[in-house]
């Protein structure tokens, strides 16, 4: 009898051990708290990691011979899209846990810039199947492509308006390889409609939270890497350019706060990245990397008190910039900062909290 009540015992732990081992890296809760989910090169490649807010719970959600970059949570939670670099550049999609993992693109040509849209239902990206840089729109499967921006116009860095009915995105004209600027598109695939017509680049636009403004960057005519932050309506109206006074040359990375009211972004030239905060109507411009003193890949969490980032915490100059950032976690003030990790961390995204 004994021997028999300690072979279940055993069977029972065995069995619990097991089904807590979930997913390709080990075991880790996968629950609906926050969390972050980043690339790392760690491995001698970049590789997709998920870890906890507060630092706990570190796994490796990929692990192949590919490298795999720019993750992104559904508006869920439940998944994660990324992309892969490899002997060609696809869009992949798999389950929180690491489970799953699944090509959607699988096919000849850079499918790049990924987003789903606000229901979870879609992915917009940019693809160079044709030749060019288009926008494409598909089912989270995979299925259903539609191609947004057919004919002479190109587009770049495509993101859903809240609503999820129309996509912005940067735009050129084959035949005149020089500015890019603004367009939309209805979901539908009707024709694009201009929103900047500048004489330099106008870039990285995105939505306000509410859909009723864009931020976007415009290259300084004249002075070549210097870039200015404007704030537009939705229609392409009432341009206001943002009164940062902390770089004179680069700006990157920028972003809207949840609620709209503060844009977060780095500034730069020949010196350490840094990350800011503004008001979006131009007040307020704070320096928020205080210790440590650099930041990039800033990303407010869903409710706006905390913003994540990478930092590389000592100088530039290394060309393997990347091997050296780790990922912080920081309140608004910027004084409150925590590294949540020590083996490498970059281009960070918060998993919306439920």
């Amino acid at each position: 009898m004994t021997r028999i009540r300690l072979n279940k015992y055993f069977i029972l732990s065995l069995l619990i051990y097991l089904i807590s081992c979930d997913g390709p890296g080990g075991k880790t809760n996968f629950d609906n708290a926050p969390k972050i989910v980043f690339e790392s090169y760690r491995s001698g490649k970049s590789e997709i990691y998920i870890i906890d807010t507060d630092g706990s719970n570190e796994f490796k959600l990929t692990d192949d011979d590919l490298k795999y970059f720019n993750p992104q949570f559904s508006p869920d939670g439940s998944k994660i899209i990324y992309e892969s670099e490899g002997s060609q550049y696809d869009i992949f999609i798999m389950e929180v846990d690491g489970s799953g993992q699944t090509n959607l693109t699988n096919r000849h040509g850079w499918d790049h810039s990924a987003q789903f849209s606000p229901s979870g239902s879609q992915i917009v990206y940019a693809s160079y199947r044709d030749g060019n840089s288009e926008i494409y729109l598909m089912d989270t499967d995979g299925q259903n492509i539609l191609h947004l921006t057919p004919g002479p116009l190109t587009g770049y860095n495509p993101r859903f308006s809240p609503d999820g009915l129309k996509i912005i995105f940067e735009h050129e004209i084959v035949s005149d390889r020089s500015v890019r600027n603004i367009a939309t598109v209805d979901i539908s695939g009707s024709k694009p409609v201009l929103l900047t017509d500048h004489d330099t680049d106008s870039t990285l636009p995105q939505y306000s939270p509410d859909g009723s403004k864009v931020l976007y960057k415009l290259g300084v005519l004249g002075v070549v890497g210097r870039y200015d932050l404007y704030v537009m309506d939705s229609d392409g109206n009432n341009h206001l350019k943002l009164p940062i006074q902390s770089t004179m040359g680069v700006v990157f990375h920028p972003q809207f706060s949840p609620d709209g009211t503060k844009i977060a972004y780095v500034t730069s030239y020949w010196r350490d990245p840094i990350i800011n905060m503004i008001n979006t109507d131009g007040t307020g411009e704070t320096i928020l990397t205080i210790d440590p003193p650099t930041g990039e890949f800033p990303q407010f969490s869903s409710d706006g008190t905390q913003i994540v980032f990478a930092s590389e915490n000592e100088r530039w100059g290394s060309s393997h910039r990347k091997l050296k950032t780790n990922i912080y976690i920081m309140f608004l003030d910027g004084l409150t900062t925590t590294q949540l990790t020590t083996e490498g961390g970059f281009a960070p995204k918060f998993r919306s909290q439920f």
